[in-house]
């Protein structure tokens, strides 16, 4: 960038939208300044978009300006495309004025310098695409279809039928019963083993953590190596969690066979995509790809919705084309912050045609194990989620409405009004965090490490295990209810309980959260960690450090990384897939919000195991389950198209 300038840096908030440069003069439309607008952009993004509009002349640059500001808005809400149909709408939202936008409607139908074969817009498919997301959705599509279609001469076999029966007889035993496949699971696991793609789709409570495992020991007894299988999940925390659950499996079978034996020894570790693949944070690039694929025989990812348009395409092109893929995942669950909504365009509705060829790849798991008629709390979680799914807006009346905090049991789905936020916050610290009798001792203790491991590690370890049992879940970072604005109050109720400076920039037992990736300490976004009190042995002083888990204990790191953390008493929505808690507040936006949509509200709710606590409007609940999450993809219908043809 000439000078260090860019039309949205500093300068030009200093002098406004126009910064003369020595060879021209950069213009950018003021409508699309607009902080709401610019709030959706990534800056230096505007700033490349305003560089391609110079490909064309003066009076061209206006909405060709206005166009790629709208695209950048829908790639940024996670559409891969806008709709020609409804491009006058995406326009309106960039504030382009109604006069002007049958401008961009004539530079579409006219061959152009920007939009085109091999240039940076195209139009298909009745929309028009960045080039970039155009190409990733061919190549995602032609791998995907390439391995639906060859699942068509692929029968069951003895070998697979014998595997799936020897786990029937050594199933793990859970809660003092054994744990069996049902049918649907069984089928999951049965094409695993066989197909070259199979895509499991189940909500809460209907055993995907189960299901990898019986693949896991389905594979061993048909003579695959495990070190010839590759986890991975999109997050350090959710390819924790995968590993956690996998070795809790294993270590409850009362009688491992040969086959559950070698797992146990040498069972595979799962890892982020990113470091499946190899990725070289100083360069950009990932070691793993069409050129040097992974050796894994079988690759299993799991929290697949979580997984971005571009990351998937980095991962099919990285599979060996002999290699079987497996994704699971909740397809009715927010899809990826970034654009792309893979699984959800994987796996065909319910309700439509029975004829789909998609069909032939994926698995529908319906039958949740949280109906338990023991446990009603789980199940009434469940069919609210349900019917939040489902779109009926009666599910807000599932809310058991409390007039003031004091009056909650923290028992199903609860909820109090927005005007009772600051008392909520309060009590939910008292009983979600205070009232565990060990929790102002532990958090004020301080920990001794020796030669890289800590002392009393299990009581660390049940500190941790109580900060992740609730977990307060905001809409967005911004606004008053946004997690903002409730982690600083939170922070403030915590020093007032502890007796802390309120001036003090880190606070003893704050929960703070990486919010990028650290490859040299082997961090990762997502990953969580508390501010506690720690003192090597042998050395007379204790500092303030921040904690992570990290394999089978903890490590202490210095406060340099405090610029890539940020506290986490709440957590968006969004952060909050691939986690499991005990309870759920879930603390709705003031005002009506796009983010506020059915996928959002059926995840949050489906964080929860035994209760959740919804803070805020009745009315407003309702209206974003009314609400589907819109997002332009072309995908679903590429990929009909493509097996259809």
């Amino acid at each position: 960038m000439m000078h260090g300038l860019f039309p949205l840096g500093a300068a030009r908030r200093r002098l406004g939208p126009f910064v003369q440069l020595p060879e021209d003069q950069i213009e950018i439309p003021p409508e699309i300044l607009a902080d709401e607008i610019v709030a959706e952009i990534d800056e230096q993004l505007l700033w490349q978009s305003w560089e391609v509009t110079r490909l064309v002349p003066p009076e061209m640059r206006r909405p060709y300006s206005f166009l790629l500001a709208a695209l950048l808005v829908a790639e940024r809400r996670g559409s891969t495309r806008i709709a020609l149909e409804g491009l006058e709408r995406a326009l309106a939202e960039v504030g382009m004025p109604e006069a002007e936008r049958p401008k961009v409607r004539a530079l579409l139908e006219a061959e152009s310098v920007l939009v085109g074969e091999r240039r940076p817009l195209a139009i298909d498919g009745g929309a028009i695409y960045t080039r970039k997301n155009l190409v990733l959705e061919a190549r995602v599509v032609e791998w995907l279809a390439a391995r639906i279609d060859g699942a068509a001469g692929v029968a069951a076999t003895p070998e697979v039928e014998a595997a799936i029966a020897a786990l029937r007889d050594r199933p793990p035993w859970i809660g003092g019963r054994p744990l069996r496949l049902n049918e649907e699971q069984e089928e999951a696991v049965r094409r695993s083993a066989r197909l070259p793609l199979t895509v499991i789709s189940g909500g809460p409570g209907t055993g995907k953590t189960q299901i990898v495992v019986s693949i896991l020991r389905v594979l061993v007894r048909l003579g695959v190596a495990p070190s010839a299988i590759a986890l991975a999940a999109p997050t350090g925390k959710a390819a924790f969690r995968m590993k956690e659950s996998i070795r809790a499996a294993l270590h409850a079978l009362a009688d491992p066979s040969d086959e559950d034996r070698r797992l146990l020894e040498e069972p595979p570790e799962p890892r982020t995509i990113h470091r499946l693949l190899g990725f070289l944070p100083t360069t950009g690039a990932f070691r793993h790809h069409e050129q040097n694929p992974l050796d894994a025989d079988v690759v299993i990812v799991d929290e697949v919705p979580m997984v971005d348009l571009e990351l998937m395409d980095r991962l099919l092109r990285a599979c060996r084309p002999t290699a079987r893929l497996v994704l699971l995942g909740d397809a009715d669950q927010l899809p990826s912050v970034e654009a792309g909504a893979v699984l959800r365009d994987l796996v065909p509705e319910d309700e439509g045609p029975g004829d789909d060829p998609r069909r032939a790849a994926v698995v529908r798991l319906r039958q949740s194990y949280r109906m338990d008629p023991s446990d009603p709390t789980g199940r009434a979680i469940l069919f609210a989620a349900q019917a939040i799914q489902r779109g009926e807006v009666e599910a807000a009346s599932a809310i058991e409405a409390r007039e003031h905090p004091e009056a909650l049991a923290f028992e199903r789905v609860e909820g109090i009004p927005a005007t009772s936020l600051d008392a909520f916050l309060r009590h939910w610290y008292a009983r979600r965090l205070a009232d565990w009798e060990a929790y102002r001792e532990f958090v004020a203790r301080t920990w001794v490490v020796e030669d890289g491991r800590f002392e009393a590690e299990e009581d660390l370890a049940r500190l941790f295990a109580h900060y992740e049992r609730s977990r307060l879940l905001c809409l967005t970072r911004v606004q008053e209810a946004g997690t903002d604005a409730i982690n600083a109050r939170m922070r403030r109720v915590h020093q007032e309980a502890m007796g802390s400076d309120p001036g003090a920039s880190l606070v003893l037992g704050e929960p703070l959260m990486m919010q990028r990736n650290d490859y040299a300490r082997g961090l990762f976004n997502g990953d969580q960690g508390l501010v506690l009190r720690v003192r090597v042995r042998g050395e007379a002083r204790a500092g303030l450090s921040v904690v992570f888990p990290a394999g089978e204990g903890f490590r202490a790191h210095s406060l340099e990384i405090g610029g890539s953390l940020r506290p986490s008493w709440a957590m968006t929505v969004h952060k909050s897939q691939g986690s499991e808690f005990d309870a759920v507040g879930l603390i709705l936006p003031h005002d009506d919000l796009p983010l506020l949509t059915r996928e959002a509200l059926y995840t949050a709710l489906t964080r929860a195991r035994r209760s959740v606590v919804v803070v805020g409007d009745r009315e407003l609940f309702a209206r974003g389950v009314a609400r589907r999450l819109e997002r332009e993809t072309g995908i679903a219908e590429r990929l009909r198209a493509r097996l259809d043809g």
